[in-house]
């Protein structure tokens, strides 16, 4: 695990990025590269780090994630996350500790009707499974995008269905406006008025 060789000077570095800033302000790590196509810009000490600490930044975000799935369970329902998506116990379904991660289940309510029904022969992708509890739990927009017929809206259905949340789909084109989602100023001869678009719900 020795360091490399600057081509350029000869000095014996751990990062050519960091030797080039420092020691020839008038090269650049693009500009060495082009030069020195074959040469190496990190040592193996240099990248070991590296991937130790993208590691760590990996564990730490998994670890965040799971806090926010869990901080809305302190005051609702609550069931274990491996349990409630069928996924058994794998490592992406557990705490950092190793115990269940928990995610916060609705009690029924008005629009009950609205939840959709669990497919149990569904298997969740469990990257964008966590994303969309991650932002349901944290109360953000999630945006999944993909070409049509890929699963986007099936992976909200199904995690609407396992959490009791009612859910509304609403068909977008391109010649949807924001109007037609959350309504408009109009007036009359009263004056102005909220003109609100209601939906027929199936």
């Amino acid at each position: 695990m020795s360091k490399i060789e600057c081509n350029i000077c000869g000095a014996k570095v751990h990062a050519m990025a960091i030797h080039i800033r420092d020691e020839h302000p008038e090269w650049t790590l693009e500009k060495y590269r082009a030069e020195y196509p074959d040469a190496p810009v990190l040592s193996e000490i240099a990248l070991a780090r590296i991937e130790a600490k993208k590691k760590a930044a990996d564990k730490e975000k998994e670890s965040r994630e799971m806090s926010a799935l869990e901080a809305a369970t302190a005051t609702s329902r609550a069931g274990e996350m491996h349990k409630l998506f069928n996924l058994g116990k794998i490592k992406a379904a557990m705490r950092p500790d190793g115990t269940p991660a928990m995610v916060e289940v609705l009690e029924d309510g008005e629009w009950s009707m609205q939840v959709p029904e669990v497919d149990p022969n569904y298997v969740f992708p469990i990257d964008q499974l966590k994303s969309g509890l991650t932002a349901i739990a944290l109360n953000i927009p999630g945006f999944f995008w993909g070409h049509a017929g890929t699963g986007k809206t099936t992976l909200w259905m199904q995690i609407a269905a396992r959490t009791n949340r009612p859910m509304i789909r609403i068909q977008h084109t391109g010649a949807t406006e924001e109007s037609h989602i959350l309504g408009s100023m109009a007036a009359n001869t009263e004056g102005t008025y909220f003109d609100r678009v209601l939906f027929l719900l199936q």
